[in-house]
């Protein structure tokens, strides 16, 4: 309840407090029936918490009203994981979404030629690609012309970036894939990312899309400070229910947190969110329809001269 993230099983039970706390509405019933007051107080106190907390992240479906004219721009998210034992299948669900522009993370070079067979690459042809033999390859592809294509270098983890030409104008995508937290010594590391992609869209010129896995819900103080910024959650904005996206299990159990994210500013318009299995990997993918109206979209810059979002740590390919 606290939010407190000074050790990774805080931030751990922080990602499931709402579930953490599900306990807390039959023991006030049973402190009541038992005439325990005190108890019973306190239990209603956690389930008013877990209340708040479960409403909190739930979407609530109020798409935005998209203006005449509006571009119309599909957004597709995928964590691939690294050992995804059928990426051709993997990519041709992607392909059948239909999209505009794929965000991927995990991108092994094993995984881009299984992408490539599966006409993924074709359909989009416009690309910036790092693979990486680790967990932290990424890549963004488009149908429409990408102009500075960089790998971003985000507190030691590498992002690919790249502003998209839309026929509404120009848009920053960010292939985002922040640190595990519960990994050794990556706390600290975790927060500063979170703090340096808050600058990241404070420093643009351009609307900032922000798309990938955060290893965050909307639970943790980090990612709601990340928030408090010029973007907002797509998810959230227009689709409905928790849209919780990992852990994949095989069978009826649903996943238990939302890591994955579409975070757009508010010049942005969201059509609808929702979140889809995706052949091998361990977490859903997000599919997210976005509207661009018509002109420019430049905006004055407003970080603190004396803070410094993140840079370019090599062009991408």
């Amino acid at each position: 309840m606290a939010g407190w993230e000074r050790h990774p099983w805080l931030i751990g039970a922080q990602g499931v407090s709402r579930l953490l706390l599900l306990p807390a509405h039959p023991l006030l019933v049973l402190n009541l029936r038992r005439h325990r007051p005190r108890a019973a107080g306190a239990a209603a106190l956690l389930a008013v918490a877990q209340l708040v907390l479960a409403g909190s992240g739930r979407s609530r479906r109020r798409a935005d009203p998209v203006p005449p004219g509006a571009t119309d721009v599909r957004v597709v998210t995928a964590n691939l994981w690294l050992h995804n034992p059928d990426i051709t299948a993997a990519g041709a669900e992607l392909l059948a979404d239909a999209p505009d522009l794929v965000v991927l993370q995990e991108l092994t070079p094993q995984l881009l030629e299984g992408l490539r067979r599966s006409g993924l690459l074709a359909a989009l042809p416009h690309h910036v690609l790092d693979p990486l033999p680790d967990h932290q390859g990424s890549a963004v592809l488009s149908r429409w012309p990408l102009t500075d294509t960089v790998v971003l270098d985000v507190d030691g983890s590498p992002m690919a970036a790249a502003t998209v030409q839309t026929p509404a104008g120009p848009l920053l995508v960010v292939a985002v894939h922040l640190l595990n937290p519960a990994a050794p010594d990556a706390r600290r590391r975790w927060q500063r990312q979170h703090r340096s992609l808050r600058l990241l869209v404070a420093d643009a010129a351009l609307p900032v899309v922000l798309a990938g896995d955060f290893n965050a819900s909307a639970d943790h103080v980090s990612f709601r400070r990340l928030l408090s910024g010029d973007v907002r959650d797509a998810m959230t904005v227009a689709a409905r229910g928790a849209g919780a996206t990992w852990p994949v299990w095989s069978g009826p159990v649903p996943p238990l947190m939302r890591l994955d994210h579409v975070l757009v500013p508010a010049a942005v318009g969201v059509r609808a969110a929702r979140s889809e299995v995706t052949t091998g990997s361990d977490h859903r993918r997000l599919v997210v329809d976005l509207a661009l109206a018509p002109g420019g979209h430049g905006r004055a810059t407003t970080t603190d001269p004396t803070e410094r979002p993140p840079r370019a740590r090599r062009s991408g390919r």
